[in-house]
């Protein structure tokens, strides 16, 4: 049947963005990576959402440039990212290298290069590290000396006198202090110490560490010689927690420390201050909430009055303060966990995605910009999300709950609990005012405030996943495992929006079904694969093929479509409707029930 696009929507989108009528974006997250990507169809890939921070662990300033650069580890492999010293232009210079944890880091200010620490971590166990060098921007990368049995963590550079310190952890609690030249010659055993934190003093021939005391329950402090002669402990700390990060403040030889992470978990993330004869120990600053666990680096920048750190897990961030502590300043934090549930709101240019690791919601304008956390209470691992942005309302699954609130996370509420793992699958049918989601007993729906639960598709002993609505044409889509499941295919699927109908369009889908848009005025399904695709096909499920395809293990997950023919959008008028329907069509539409484009789906409603 012909249809025609209502008008409205048409002058919503030309005044917010011409540009999106040039042509059709795919949009997508990918929980490996953890990234928002896109691509216009035949075209290449691009991040627009990077995970800038992934496990920061080591920190170094150019002082001279303004930047500061991190090496991260990951599950996936490590990377080095840099930033200006004001927290702006975060950027991935060092991409993400599978199965290498990225380590230490240091920067050699007069050559303008970096110096990183690497160790091959694979599933097996850690077999080897390597120190690398590169440009300021991550240039002219190169292997400057490997090791086969060393695990080095931190790195410190002498670009006086051309010598590389480094850390080497040889089992739990134990790492061997060495230095050598960049070349991996003259390489010499300084101590062995119990704390992976140290720096160094060149101008004053200084060495700081923290090894075992005597005392069970206590470490030393301490100072030496940079040959490693002239060991003498200067001060005792506690074990637990245990030292993470430390440096030197350059004009009086003060040594700054941190702490706070302890053996049972969180602790009070708290930095130190001693002078370099072991007098003068006192506390500069505790965070008890803010850094939940202690920062992993910390470096200082005397000629400005700033201290900077890097913290990990939940709070992962790099973090800037005055040199006593006020000021307390997030520079960046971790943008992802493990990006999940998609949803794209046209009518406000913006993209809203779950993160289930981290627990939260974010927000971003189209192109990954002005990204923001929105703060929403009682959050428990969201998975897929879908928008009303004509009310004012975001939904989403959790663990646990079916929950709704603010687009700007206020006035939180669960509409019901439904059974648990139901995080795959949201859509909306706001014409009849219906919620659709998928659970571990197929798809059911139930009225917007969650009463009138009704099972639409019901089959417990099958995988459901990805819910797509076409409301004008009275249609769901979603995918499943094939019934013979030992083949470990998927199938999608389509049926009326009562569950009637159920009719199998694909089959026999090896990479699986994470979630599903629409497409409507080019009459096409977009699905993501569960392993490294991004695929199409008319909706009768003829004429596949592949969009987009990731590398390595990357799993792309939720999927939208920016453009102008778009799902997520308005209502389809029969060519033949009489003046009485379009007049109740043009109604609603005034009412803010329906703003934008020929149909709506689950990605929104604009």
């Amino acid at each position: 049947m012909t249809r025609f696009r209502i008008a409205h929507g048409v002058f919503l989108v030309v005044l917010l963005s011409t540009s999106s009528l040039l042509g059709q974006r795919v949009i997508w997250s990918e929980r490996d990576i953890r990234a928002i990507n896109t691509t216009p169809p035949d075209s290449d890939q691009t991040v627009i959402v990077p995970a800038i921070l992934d496990v920061p662990h080591s920190l170094a300033l150019d002082n001279t440039r303004g930047f500061a650069f991190i090496a991260q580890n990951g599950p996936d492999g490590g990377s080095i990212a840099r930033v200006n010293a004001d927290g702006s232009h975060p950027q991935i210079i060092v991409p993400r290298l599978m199965e290498f944890s990225r380590s230490g880091i240091a920067v050699n200010e007069a050559a303008g290069t970096i110096l990183w620490s690497e160790f091959h971590d694979p599933s097996g166990g850690v077999d080897g590290s390597r120190i690398m060098r590169a440009d300021l921007d991550g240039a002219n990368q190169e292997l400057l000396w490997e090791t086969p049995s060393q695990k080095i963590h931190k790195i410190n550079y002498d670009e006086a006198n051309d010598f590389l310190y480094y850390i080497d952890q040889v089992a739990n609690l134990t790492f061997d202090l060495h230095r050598a030249r960049l070349d991996g010659s003259d390489n010499l055993l300084i101590d062995t110490a119990s704390a992976l934190a140290f720096t160094t003093d060149v101008s004053r021939d200084r060495i700081f560490y923290f090894r075992n005391s005597a005392i069970p329950g206590e470490l030393e402090l301490i100072r030496a010689s940079l040959d490693g002669t002239n060991k003498a402990p200067i001060h005792s700390v506690p074990a637990d927690p245990i030292p993470f990060a430390i440096d030197i403040e350059p004009t009086s030889g003060d040594v700054l420390w941190t702490s706070g992470r302890n053996s049972g978990g969180p602790g009070i993330a708290t930095v130190y201050r001693i002078d370099a004869d072991g007098t003068n120990a006192g506390i500069v600053f505790q965070r008890p909430e803010d850094l939940a666990f202690a920062p992993t680096d910390l470096q200082l920048d005397p000629l400005n009055g700033h201290l900077y750190c890097v913290t990990n897990y939940v709070n992962a961030g790099l973090f800037r303060s005055s040199l006593t502590g006020e000021d307390f300043l997030p520079l960046i934090q971790r943008t992802f966990g493990t990006p999940d549930g998609l949803a794209i709101d046209r009518m406000n240019q913006k993209l809203y995605w779950t993160d289930y690791f981290d627990v939260r919601i974010l927000r971003s304008d189209l192109d990954g910009s002005n990204l923001e956390i929105i703060n929403v209470q009682d959050l428990d691992r969201p998975g897929a999300i879908t928008l009303d942005p004509a009310a004012g309302h975001m939904y989403w699954l959790a663990w646990d709950s079916l929950q709704r609130a603010n687009l700007d996370g206020s006035d939180t509420m669960t509409i019901l609990t439904p059974n648990p793992n139901s995080r795959d699958g949201l859509a909306l049918d706001l014409l009849r005012g219906h919620i659709y989601w998928i659970d571990n007993f197929g798809i059911r729906r139930a009225d917007l405030d969650g009463s009138n639960v009704v099972n639409v598709v019901a089959d417990s002993e099958i995988d459901f996943r990805g819910l797509a609505l076409d409301v004008a044409a009275g249609k769901m889509y979603w995918g499943k495992a094939a019934d013979n499941s030992t083949s470990n295919a998927w199938e999608l699927n389509r049926a009326n929006l009562d569950g009637t109908g159920v009719e199998t369009l694909i089959s026999d889908l090896l990479d699986g079904v994470g979630q599903i848009t629409l497409d409507f005025e080019s009459e096409k399904l977009y699905w993501t694969g569960r392993v490294r695709s991004i695929r199409r096909a008319d909706m009768d499920g003829s004429n596949q093929e592949i969009v987009a395809e990731t590398s390595g293990s990357d799993r792309p997950f939720g999927i939208v479509l920016q453009g102008p023919t778009a799902s997520g959008g308005s209502i389809n008028v029969p060519v033949t409707s009489t003046p009485a329907m379009l007049a109740t069509a043009i109604l609603v539409i005034g009412m803010g029930v329906v703003l934008t484009r020929r149909r709506q789906s689950n990605d929104c409603v604009e």
